[in-house]
């Protein structure tokens, strides 16, 4: 009997002590933001890899992050060298605005377990508050792309402030959320991202790369949303490139919540749920084939330079074995189709270059030498990465990396099916391939082989809801924003997200916008002199109760033309690469020197992730 009661008294014991240690090794969620001044540490650096060039385009702000290659990074030291106006935007940053608030939220590791789990992570976030309180109507939170990219760092102070009091008129507070493993929220860092030891050392230190996923970063938000404003608040979720991957992971985590807060979302350049969007050959055909048939349809000026035979002549250039100089091998002419496609100076010259290779007179030749000093594209074609460093960048590559590994580069094997090796070979076809058009970014095969060499088990599987659409669960307005001539995010992608809104009944509004390239909101340039006609339809959605906004800006849009018009910042004539297509008159010499600074302007947008 006795033996009996110590038993059970032994057991109760037990569980009591189990109870308690459970409930002191939990983590206590935060019920309030204490927000100060920002520390003068959150500052963009030059050493910092990032580039601004709001002086160079006017009014328009581009993602200027240089990862790929390493020959891109010697020319971003050279431009921060440089004397010029960039220097007064590189140092723009949040810490230097009294008007910014900074806070740090102690959130759970695993989201999972918390409540027998003490391990946390650090969540940066910084606010732009509205500066009459009377009249604020909400939040609207801006979510950086990448994946690795910093909300915090990724925007000025200036292109805050613009959106705040121009695009949204003084009512929603501005609120940037640096997601896990980026920024100051548990940056991920290690001197060499491509190599096993680094994701090897992370994993050991937190336990699972798991606790990096989208799905975590979007369980921070949706208690930060219950931190900040009042119950009545609005609150819209602005996702950007990646960023609208990881949105569409909290609309959907907030339409299965009890209580839901997000009032509104936009897809800015929308990443469907379900689509490995890392292998680019297929998004950057189809921007590429649609230049392609614009020319044609232009049979006063591109046409006619081809002898309207546009498509034969760059079949013609890609199958030949002697294209007019050596440099243009098959990595070069990939090279330029993919890198320059991205950009909406400097794609005018894809098919001037095919049509000189073509020709191939001793002006022709002068030219593409011209063209070939300057780019020195060849450098590309080399497997490269960069170091990413310990202290805060606006890029973090290695959580780039985990997270692109682990959701969004495909996994396949000999059947199709989704297994433990990455899809190199897949990726690498663009390089080998013998017909035309060769579109691809080697982002995508450094982050390939990265994953198959370097991360390999370290990569974490996701559950199975982070590929649904946020349609299924969220029910609030979403509005849509599509370039359709963009190649990292191409239109088939919004038309394909639009679709599983409309499908599902959702109140969704799409909208496209010709001729404008990623990132619509910063991209979209009219004729009349007004700011952006993507933040112009994101101003009307807001402002008109998020019913279907007033697109009528799309008709003053910069139409898209292969000749050379005065929205294109005198680049091609800075460049001496005029005229475009060939003719008889003699190429001239050049300075190299002043080329070089502002090549230097241009191509800095050119070697970005998504």
């Amino acid at each position: 009997m006795k033996l009996r009661l110590s038993v059970i008294l032994l057991l109760v014991s037990l569980t009591v002590c189990c109870l308690l240690v459970g409930y002191a090794t939990s983590i206590q969620l935060p019920t309030s933001i204490n927000w100060s001044s920002c520390p003068s540490s959150r500052k963009r650096s030059t050493n910092n890899n990032v580039v601004d060039n709001n002086d160079f385009i006017g009014d328009k702000w581009e993602e200027h992050f240089s990862l790929f290659p390493q020959s891109q990074r010697k020319v971003d030291q050279l431009l921060f060298n440089t004397d010029n106006k960039l220097s007064t935007f590189i140092t723009n940053d949040i810490a230097a605005e009294p008007e910014y608030q900074c806070a740090t939220l102690s959130m759970p590791l695993d989201w999972d377990n918390y409540a027998t789990d003490s391990r946390n992570v650090s969540i940066s976030i910084s606010a732009l508050f509205v500066p009459d309180p009377s009249k604020r109507k909400g939040q609207l939170y801006i979510v950086a792309g990448g994946p690795g990219e910093s909300s915090v760092l990724a925007f000025t102070s200036t292109f805050m402030k613009s959106i705040r009091d121009t695009v949204l008129e003084g009512t929603h507070d501005i609120i940037a959320v640096d997601a896990r493993g980026t920024g100051y929220s548990n940056y991920l860092g290690c001197s060499y991202p491509q190599s096993s030891s680094c994701y090897d050392n992370i994993k050991g230190k937190y336990g699972d790369l798991k606790y990096f996923s989208t799905t975590s970063t979007a369980k921070d938000y949706l208690h930060i949303f219950s931190l900040i404003g009042s119950e009545s608040d609005q609150r819209i979720v602005w996702g950007i490139s990646y960023g609208t991957f990881l949105t569409n992971r909290i609309l959907y985590l907030d339409g299965l919540a009890t209580k839901k807060r997000v009032t509104a979302g936009i897809l800015d350049s929308p990443v469907p749920a379900n689509v490995d969007f890392f292998t680019r050959s297929d998004q950057y055909a189809e921007i590429g084939n649609k230049l392609v048939d614009m020319c044609k349809a232009d049979t006063e000026f591109c046409s006619k330079n081809f002898n309207s035979n546009v498509a034969g002549i760059i079949d013609s250039v890609w199958k030949s074995s002697n294209r007019c100089l050596p440099y243009f091998d098959n990595c070069v002419l990939a090279i330029i189709n993919s890198v320059l496609i991205d950009n909406v100076l400097l794609r005018k010259l894809i098919l001037p270059v095919y049509q000189r290779i073509h020709s191939c007179t001793e002006n022709d030749k002068a030219w593409l030498q011209k063209f070939a000093s300057i780019t020195q594209l060849q450098n590309s074609c080399k497997t490269s990465f960069v170091a990413n460093p310990n202290t805060p960048t606006p890029l973090s590559v290695v959580t780039l990396n985990v997270v692109g590994c682990s959701e969004l580069i495909p996994r396949v094997n000999n059947n199709g099916a989704y297994s433990g090796n990455f899809g190199i070979n897949k990726i690498q076809e663009v390089y080998t391939m013998n017909s035309y058009p060769p579109y691809n970014s080697n982002v995508s095969l450094d982050l390939a082989i990265t994953c198959n060499n370097y991360m390999g088990s370290n990569a974490y599987e996701v559950d199975s809801t982070t590929r649904e659409s946020a349609a299924n669960t969220f029910t609030g307005p979403v509005l849509i924003l599509q370039g359709m001539l963009d190649p990292r995010t191409p239109p088939s992608w919004g038309k394909h997200v639009s679709k599983q809104f409309t499908d599902k009944g959702r109140n969704v509004h799409y909208v496209e916008f010709e001729g404008v390239k990623h990132f619509v909101g910063a991209n979209s340039q009219t004729t009349d002199g007004k700011y952006q006609c993507g933040y112009q339809v994101i101003n009307s959605f807001i402002k008109g109760g998020f019913a279907k906004p007033d697109t009528s800006c799309l008709s003053k849009l910069v139409p898209f033309s292969f000749k050379e018009n005065q929205y294109d910042s005198g680049t091609y004539s800075a460049l001496e690469l005029l005229p475009l297509f060939s003719t008889t008159s003699t190429a001239g010499m050049f300075s190299y020197n002043i080329i070089l600074i502002v090549f230097c302007i241009v191509i800095s947008s050119l070697f970005t992730k998504i």
